[in-house]
């Protein structure tokens, strides 16, 4: 399973993409974008349920501060829904949708993964 943890000092909203062929495969390009959980100073949750390395090794992940005071983001655009929660295959009906900066993280041979945000 994949967890997103907030140490940072107010609530973040986070996103992740991951590659996905059963849900997005053919015209979605096998990659899926889901988004957005609300995360509370000192909380966690599950943003994926399965075994993390049977997904794969590279994840995208993006997340900003309520205030947008800070962001954790990279250099993989992605298409999300903003404000609205989303769960899409990427570049799908994207003319609706605006693109964030995605951060690429390794989660390497791993069943589970545990992403803190500081």
């Amino acid at each position: 399973m994949m967890t997103f943890c907030n140490a940072y000092r107010m609530r973040i909203w986070t996103a992740v993409c991951f590659h996905d062929d059963e849900f997005c495969g053919g015209e979605g390009g096998g990659w899926r974008n889901r988004g957005w959980w609300g995360i509370d100073p000192g909380a966690c949750v599950q943003v994926h349920s399965g075994i993390v390395s049977n997904v794969g090794r590279y994840w995208y992940i993006y997340g900003e501060a309520a205030d947008l005071s800070r962001k954790w983001e990279g250099a993989f655009p992605t298409y999300i829904k903003d404000p609205e929660v989303f769960d899409i295959c990427q570049g799908l009906g994207s003319s609706a949708f605006v693109v964030r900066n995605f951060a690429e993280i390794d989660t390497g041979d791993v069943d589970n993964y545990t992403l803190t945000f500081t």
